[in-house]
């Protein structure tokens, strides 16, 4: 860190303060694209950065020549990124649709804080900052709980989640699993790949005492608002910020972004927000692993154990250290003579090698990363019958696979820093400056990485989703932004700055004040990013689901997304706990599926007919009109005996509930990860799906091939009226008989 005691006006000074004034103009005007004065209805700025930026860099340009020629050196100076600001608020940049702060209302609240932030450096009071990270989590916590309203958080992947972690409770250390109570078993796995068993191990001590529905909502409010904080709080006070630094840092990291909100509130990437929030944390302990000068503890060892452990439990965030991955390469002798090291790198291949171990045994990471599809049911991109069609809400990736394009990169950057803290966005380039020749340089590179993966990389796994890499690059850059803001704000105290010089840094402290409002109001609902509890639509289904399954399935016919409360179809074994059958229950469709395999689709009455008794299928959830048509114009075998828009539940008049296809028998009980029977005949095919790594208590279990995409269990030689139990071998079983 710079000494802030410098002279009140050093030689140089406006030199310096034209070349980053130029930087941070240019800067902005990359992110902001066509501006306008206020908002639209006003008068047009410039038409496009292009017209900014080349008389920004030659203003900067003069200033160089003007240092060079007195031989003067060119400091740091955090105000002209402070001006840059002031101009980013007189733009129509707050006016825009998706922005963090959303003008015109909030100028008024940024300009609350700055007259607080008059008082703030009048009477140097900047220790007062240091409450800001407590008030705002607590601001936020409250808020979250008001919204909830004792409703459980349901929106999009909140539903999944959520059942994910119900299962983890139940299965855990034996995952993944066979899981017979959605589509007649599936091998249950995405644990590892979404981060889930990283937020169950994060959040056990609270699961292993309520039940997960009492304790989802603080699990959410802990990763959302407590772990972003303490995270850069901790990882500031490594890089030794001054106060209030570590406070702004925590503080900016509850005022990332819109986009923050829409990860961890509106679509439920439980994983990915836990990984975000200790990357910084991760990156700064990494960096100082690298750095020979420093001197690493027993408590920050430890810490950075369980960090790294919890951030790379979504598997993806390891490749925002490939830079320095290389690095180290190259200073790996150097590296392991320092204390700890060596150890906390034994400590981390003992504690992950087990779960990547089966992660890459088990779980098929392969077929996820080729884009396959494997499952019981099968894509439609057309018509089947007459009674399929294309649901808009159904679509591929949100990015077209193609190669790298640099031309992603500007529309990339400018598409999330439009819902980003614009304090992050400019003062995070004078804060790299600020942490040190060798932090900074590993942060930069870092930075730079993330970029490149975020927006040009983007295109080659769509399925990736690396623009979140945008997101880690937000987060950890609050470190940077707070170290600028930090000496900006002790400059304007040391120097006794008044009048027009103090707009500047009072209007930071505006800004910084104003995004804890605007978080609070995002968390209670008023933003463009929406998010849902469970209103009472999804308790009410799995009371007509438990009223209506009798012993055998409940199918949901055509393709279900968002349609259940905005959120997925998970959960409702665990409320009802009734088996049930659908295209896919979890969000991993990208286009149109049927839950009809195509060789039953295109036999008309006689094959659908067909395929329900080859399910034992006793009951079916229909929401597509085309479907309620058809059930509806056959009473004779469907009688309608429930509704809630958009479902509707018909019962099937002419099955008999049975799950054994050939022989005989009684199927006891059926939990999230095995079968229980007993079999009254030596030989039986059971209506349950087939998979190599099944293994039976009593039985000789093999494949039964019915039809293409149908395969059955079928037993052989067992024992009469013997309990048998059928479930997944283990993952180390399943992995070294695989080898």
């Amino acid at each position: 860190m710079q000494d802030p005691k410098c002279p009140k006006n050093p030689p140089g000074q406006m030199a310096a303060f034209l070349f980053w004034f130029g930087i941070g103009v240019s800067i902005f005007a990359i992110l902001s694209g066509t501006t306008y004065f206020w908002d639209e209805a006003v008068w047009m700025v410039w038409p496009a950065a292009r017209f900014v930026i080349a008389p920004a860099m030659l203003v900067s340009l003069l200033a160089v020549i003007h240092l060079r020629r007195n031989q003067l050196p060119l400091t740091i100076n955090v105000d002209a990124f402070a001006w840059t600001l002031l101009t980013l608020f007189l733009s129509d940049w707050l006016c825009r649709p998706y922005n963090f702060f959303q003008g015109p209302s909030i100028r008024g609240e940024i300009l609350l804080g700055a007259a607080f932030g008059v008082w703030l450096l009048r009477y140097r009071k900047l220790e007062v900052l240091n409450w800001l990270p407590f008030i705002g989590c607590v601001f936020l916590i409250i808020s979250f709980f008001l919204e909830s309203d004792g409703r459980l958080l349901y929106s999009d992947d909140h539903s999944v989640f959520f059942y994910r972690l119900q299962l983890l409770k139940e299965n855990f250390p034996n995952v993944p699993f066979y899981n017979p109570l959605w589509n007649a078993g599936i091998h249950d796995k995405s644990y590892y790949n979404t981060g889930a068993m990283g937020v169950f191990l994060l959040g056990l001590p609270l699961l292993s005492i309520f039940r997960t529905e009492q304790v989802y909502n603080v699990l959410v409010a802990g990763l959302m608002f407590l772990l972003p904080p303490l995270s850069n709080y901790y990882a500031a006070k490594l890089l030794k910020l001054r106060a209030p630094g570590p406070a702004i840092a925590a503080v900016l990291s509850l005022c990332l972004g819109l986009v923050w909100y829409r990860w961890g509130l509106k679509y439920g990437t439980l994983g990915f927000v836990m990984s975000a929030a200790l990357m910084p944390l991760c990156l700064v302990q990494v960096s100082r692993i690298l750095d020979a000068e420093v001197v690493f503890g027993k408590t920050e060892a430890v810490i950075f154990i369980a960090a790294a452990t919890l951030m790379v439990m979504w598997p993806l965030s390891g490749i925002a250290f490939v830079p320095l991955a290389f690095w180290g390469l190259f200073l790996l002798p150097k590296v392991l003579k320092k204390k700890y090291v060596v150890t906390i790198f034994l400590m981390l291949a003992l504690i992950n090698l087990p779960w990547v171990t089966v992660f890459f045994g088990t779980c098929g990471v392969g077929d996820f990363m080729n884009l396959k599809v494997k499952s019981t049911f099968t894509r439609s991109e057309q018509t089947a019958s007459g009674l399929e069609h294309k649901d808009p809400s159904i679509k591929r990736f949100r990015h077209i696979q193609s190669s790298p394009d640099l031309k992603r990169l500007i529309p990339a950057v400018r598409e999330q820093a439009s819902s980003g803290n614009p304090l992050i966005l400019l003062f995070a380039i004078p804060g790299l400056f600020l942490l040190g020749r060798s932090i900074g340089r590993k942060f930069a590179l870092t930075f730079l990485w993330l970029l490149l993966l975020g927006s040009v990389l983007v295109p080659i796994k769509p399925q990736l989703e690396l623009d979140r890499m945008m997101t880690f690059l937000l987060m950890c850059a609050c470190l940077p932004a707070a170290a600028a803001m930090e000496k900006m704000l002790s400059d304007a105290c040391l120097q006794k700055k008044s009048g027009l010089s103090l707009a500047a840094p009072v209007l930071t402290v505006g800004f910084l004040l104003a995004g804890l409002l605007t978080a609070g109001a995002v968390v209670r609902n008023h933003s463009l990013e929406e998010y849902y509890f469970e209103e009472g639509p999804v308790l009410d289904m799995a009371q007509a689901i438990k009223h209506n399954s009798g012993e055998g399935r409940i199918l949901y016919s055509g393709c279900v997304l968002h349609q259940l409360n905005h959120g997925h179809l998970a959960p409702l074994a665990y409320f009802s706990g009734a088996p049930l059958m659908a295209s896919s229950h979890i969000h991993d469709l990208w286009w149109y599926t049927s839950v009809f395999p195509e060789e039953y689709k295109r036999g008309g009455d006689e094959a659908i007919r067909r395929y329900l008794d080859l399910y034992n299928v006793s009951a079916i959830f229909s929401h597509e009109h085309t479907w309620r048509d058809y059930f509806s114009a056959r009473p004779d075998e469907y009688q309608l005996v429930w509704e809630s828009q958009p479902f509707s539940l018909y019962k099937r008049l002419k099955h008999f509930d049975n799950y054994f296809l050939e022989g005989l028998g009684e199927v006891q009980a059926q939990n999230s990860s095995s079968v229980s029977l007993v079999a009254h005949t030596p030989n039986v095919v059971i209506k349950f799906n087939y998979f190599p790594f099944l293994k039976s208590s009593a039985c000789d279990l093999s494949k039964r091939q019915i039809s293409k995409n149908v395969r059955l269990i079928e037993l052989k030689n067992c024992p009469i009226g013997v309990p048998i139990v059928i479930k997944a071998r283990s993952p180390w079983e399943r992995i070294f008989k695989a080898t």
